[in-house]
């Protein structure tokens, strides 16, 4: 089985791990936790399905709202669900902080801070399509993406 692992763990990868396995054996095989990680908030026992994506909280996640489910205090976004917007948390791309926007797939730490850095220069954004004003956020970006994020 393979999962994609994120933020407070060494190695921020794809990561293959036995049937069964738990959101710790993933964050082993991916180097371990960083300094960084926030223990409170993750369930290290929690037991993984294939295709999964687990993001790790930093201590500086303290805000982040992590999606409602089988376990809350994790974020995994199942293969089956990630298509579908209404089982998911979008994240409010006028509020948003640089962990919660990078949570967001195809969205990394560089785009992450030009979202934050056009929004601070022009405010708010008055649509979810206004991102493509970003640098960086063409169509493709959008498409991929416009699902996963809102401007309430």
């Amino acid at each position: 089985m393979s999962r994609k692992v994120q933020s407070a763990v060494e190695k921020e990868g794809i990561v293959r791990i036995r049937e069964g396995s738990r959101i710790i054996d993933a964050i082993e095989a991916a180097g371990g936790m960083s300094d960084e990680i926030n223990l409170d908030m993750i369930n290290l026992a929690y037991t993984l399905k294939d295709g999964q994506k687990i993001y790790v909280p930093k201590i500086s996640d303290a805000e982040r709202v992590f999606k409602e489910g089988e376990d809350s205090n994790i974020v995994i976004v199942d293969k089956g669900t990630e298509k579908d917007s209404s089982s998911s948390t979008k994240i409010n791309i006028n509020t948003a902080n640089i962990s919660q926007l990078e949570s967001i797939s195809g969205i990394g730490e560089s785009t992450a801070n030009k979202i934050i850095e056009y929004r601070e220069k022009n405010g708010k954004f008055k649509t979810i399509e206004d991102i493509k004003n970003v640098s960086g956020i063409g169509e493709i970006k959008y498409e991929n993406i416009k699902d996963y994020i809102c401007v309430n």
